[in-house]
């Protein structure tokens, strides 16, 4: 049992945080490494010359331990006795697209908050099964709230009451082979996504903001919004779609972001003393610049655009990423138009993504990326 340092409540040994006051608990201490005690020599009955000491046994080790002729019984340390835990996943930024194998399962868990079960008591922070008699959550620490008080903290503008609210959809969450995973409910109204809050959140995913979109199901109508998340929302095009300034898009494992010239020229700020600046002296005028995203502040490459027509690809393209697996031969193309720029799939199999602005009004089919979760929509 861990004794609470605040309130000398008693908690079980796997709680983190006490059920009492929420003060944070002690990790356990390992415990010492029994001491190996000496055989007795047994004592001769007559006098007679005391026999030579026999040699100790030295004790076995691993192959490859490096150890020499031990002196003495071995003894583990305190911190060779205590168990190793193994270190935190470190997050990558999401313009590599790197997917861990070794989280891939824990993604698969879907957390649902309170108001979107029955039957148990949970933490609305983090979805942790309380006891019936906990005041504070053993996981997270934070206080444990009714579900009406957290529906009303975390969901401001529900227009349904929550026993009133009829599924008209779901979301089907698409492994990365392709095969479809769990799928959790959509109802009538507004539905929260994030990191940690919201109606689904996903604890493990450190590419999702903490409240990262919100979906929008009324009359049969579904629309996504992008909450300001670091980010973002990418929505799979199965039609031409029109590319602005600055907007991003995704083919394979590449970020891209897209930028017109005459846009960088008029953003640029004028010399206070007239100097002009200098530039490298193109043979063809570029209308577009694309930039491999490494980070929100960086990039890999930037390409100038001369084409009206641009090919991407993994190979014979204008634009080419040959080490990238993922990115189809011919994978896309981006055009110069009277209408302006757009963005086209050429058929690839993984398909071509593009950063939401503002809401987006979606359809039975549509696949969503956030963060590293890919959704099918069923409406």
């Amino acid at each position: 049992m861990k004794v609470c340092p605040a309130c000398g409540f008693k908690n079980e040994d796997v709680f983190k945080f006490c059920l009492e006051c929420g003060a944070g608990l002690p990790e356990p201490q390992a415990e010492p490494a029994p001491a190996v005690k000496p055989v007795a020599q047994p004592q001769p009955v007559v006098a007679a010359p005391e026999p030579a000491p026999v040699a100790q046994a030295a004790p076995m080790e691993a192959v490859g331990a490096g150890r020499g002729p031990a002196q003495a019984p071995f003894r583990p340390t305190a911190e060779e006795a205590a168990p190793q835990e193994a270190p935190a996943p470190q997050p990558v930024n999401l313009g590599s697209f790197e997917e861990e194998s070794a989280q891939e399962e824990a993604h698969e868990e879907i957390h649902v908050a309170p108001f979107m079960t029955g039957g148990h008591r949970l933490c609305h922070a983090c979805g942790a099964i309380l006891d019936g008699e906990a005041v504070f959550c053993p996981n997270c620490g934070t206080k444990y709230r009714a579900p009406e008080k957290a529906l009303k903290r975390t969901r401001p503008r529900i227009e349904a009451a929550r026993d009133e609210r009829e599924q008209a959809g779901e979301l089907i969450k698409i492994r990365e082979d392709g095969t479809r995973g769990k799928s959790v409910p959509l109802y009538n109204g507004i539905t929260l996504l994030g990191r940690e809050r919201g109606d689904l959140t996903f604890p493990q995913d450190a590419f999702l903001s903490p409240t990262h979109c919100k979906f929008t199901l009324q009359g049969g109508a579904l629309t996504v919004e992008d909450l300001g998340s670091e980010n973002g929302v990418f929505v799979r095009i199965d039609q031409p779609v029109r590319l602005e300034h600055g907007d991003h898009f995704r083919l394979g494992q590449e970020l891209m972001r897209f930028e017109l010239v005459d846009e960088l020229r008029a953003r640029k700020p004028a010399s206070r003393d007239g100097t002009e600046a200098l530039g490298s002296d193109a043979r063809q005028e570029p209308w577009s610049v694309l930039s491999q995203m490494l980070t929100p502040d960086s990039w890999g490459r930037r390409v100038a655009i001369v084409k009206d027509r641009a090919a991407l690809g993994r190979e014979g393209g204008d634009v080419v990423f040959p080490e990238d697996g993922y990115v189809s031969r011919l994978h896309a193309e981006l055009s110069r138009t009277d209408n302006g720029a757009v963005l086209k799939d050429m058929g690839s199999s993984n398909g071509t993504y593009v950063r939401v602005r503002g809401s987006l009004r979606l359809h039975s089919g549509s696949l969503i990326l956030v963060g590293q979760q890919l959704f099918l929509i069923e409406v």
